[in-house]
């Protein structure tokens, strides 16, 4: 026989009782003896068991039986242990509970999926700014970040036509740097890196142009920000900001752009070049040459640009190094020979730095292709139209002499066959 407090659900007054059970019921008595009632083992279910057990009945909602002290055993074996899934179907019904489970299930794919759409708008601007200026630091060293400060002029000039009348959250903040290869990126907060070598391989301040407003269009709709958020989380993003980065190849494997970034982009840098007056053709002229630069590439690998298969090649000259690497092996050589065969050198850090970047090239299956592009940006052409130049012939100068030493068309003209050239991630960033 066991004590308890039974509530019968229809009044808050609890009344001790006595039970006592067997193989089929569960028999009840008052506290003078008499017997009150049998139920079946069958409706009875166990609640919870803390800090007290607490019994069920299956068909009487609210229906209590507080035990005072615990159960044998055997008894407490033939108890059913009562679902959560039970008692909201006993109180809600089946198919309004159903409605409530797909609801819910449909609201946390939706969150899922769109997880730095929610995260990013919360973000403080101060924060932003900080875990911005992190990656900068981490993508570009300081010492590489060409500082002469009439082609910073220029640049900013060009920068300041760029941007909305109506201002952005973050104000692009442009630097050039000497990367080693042709590309261009944006970072959250504003933060936006050219190469020296996409200036150094641009025949026009309207190239520059272009490939500088599909980079501050990434910075107006923080696409950046959205992918680190979605790639690495809040708490991991936030512990960049102590500089735990887990290597610069991660980081450039998150800052991946979707189809749909890179349509945004490229609308907004029409956008821009509409409002300064400074003609598209610049910004479809970079994507004709990333082109045929790739396509260069491709017949130089043995490769059909139409066919990843490749193309046969004759048995002499298959699986013989081209004269690109075989001056890469024998500068690697040199490098092993002056600093000893596992010496760090700088130039090393720079292969390494070149190499992290070439991973942006894997991404090119989420892109629109560089014809569709190319296409969209001609279509924006107006020929009837004056157009200005993006600078004038003395800041354009000025401009590709920012890293110090003027370039020099003849001695610094790019090789499309050059493996940093083909790498020209520019306008697909």
């Amino acid at each position: 026989m066991y004590d308890g407090t039974l509530y019968d659900g229809k009044t808050a007054d609890g009344k001790e009782v006595q039970f006592q059970i067997s193989p089929e019921n569960v028999i009840l008595f008052d506290d003078l003896g008499r017997r009150l009632e049998q139920i079946s083992i069958d409706r009875i279910e166990r609640v919870s068991r803390t800090p007290r057990l607490v019994l069920g009945h299956r068909d009487r909602f609210g229906w209590r039986l507080i035990v005072n002290g615990d159960l044998k055993a055997d008894d407490d074996s033939r108890i059913i242990k009562k679902s959560s899934w039970a008692r909201l179907q006993k109180r809600y019904g089946l198919v309004p509970l159903l409605a409530g489970c797909a609801g819910l299930f449909a609201l946390v794919v939706s969150v899922a999926l769109n997880f730095s759409a929610v995260v990013v708008p919360l973000i403080p601007d101060g924060v932003a700014r900080a875990i911005g200026d992190q990656f900068q630091s981490a993508f570009v060293s300081s010492k590489d970040v060409c500082t002469e400060e009439q082609g910073n002029q220029a640049l900013q000039r060009l920068t300041d036509k760029l941007t909305p009348q109506d201002g952005l959250r973050f104000a692009p903040n442009v630097v050039v740097a000497d990367m080693g290869i042709v590309n261009a990126f944006a970072l959250p907060a504003g933060h936006v890196v050219i190469s020296k070598q996409l200036i150094d391989a641009a025949d026009s301040p309207d190239e520059v142009a272009g490939v500088l407003a599909h980079e501050i269009g990434h910075t107006r709709y923080r696409h950046s920000m959205h992918a680190l958020v979605d790639a690495l989380g809040v708490f991991a993003l936030l512990g960049a900001l102590g500089g735990d980065f887990g290597g610069l190849s991660e980081l450039a494997v998150v800052l991946r752009r979707s189809r749909a970034a890179e349509r945004e982009a490229d609308a907004f840098a029409l956008e821009s070049l509409d409002a300064a007056n400074i003609s598209p053709e610049g910004f479809a002229a970079f994507f004709r040459r990333i082109d045929l630069e790739n396509f260069s590439l491709l017949q130089e690998s043995g490769e059909n640009p139409d066919d990843k298969g490749g193309v046969e090649t004759d048995d002499d000259e298959a699986g013989q190094p081209s004269e690109s690497e075989a001056a890469n092996a024998d500068e690697d050589k040199q490098i092993q020979s002056d600093d000893g065969p596992s010496g760090e050198t700088e130039e090393d850090d720079r292969r390494r730095f070149q190499t992290w970047f070439e991973r942006f090239e894997s991404f090119a299956s989420t892109h629109p292709n560089t014809k569709q592009r190319m296409e969209l940006v001609e279509a924006a052409i107006d020929p009837l139209r004056v157009y200005d130049a993006a600078l004038s012939d003395e800041e354009w100068q000025v401009l590709k002499s920012i890293c110090g030493l003027p370039s020099n068309d003849e001695d610094e003209a790019t090789d499309p066959g050059d493996p940093a050239v083909t790498k020209a991630e520019a306008a697909s960033n």
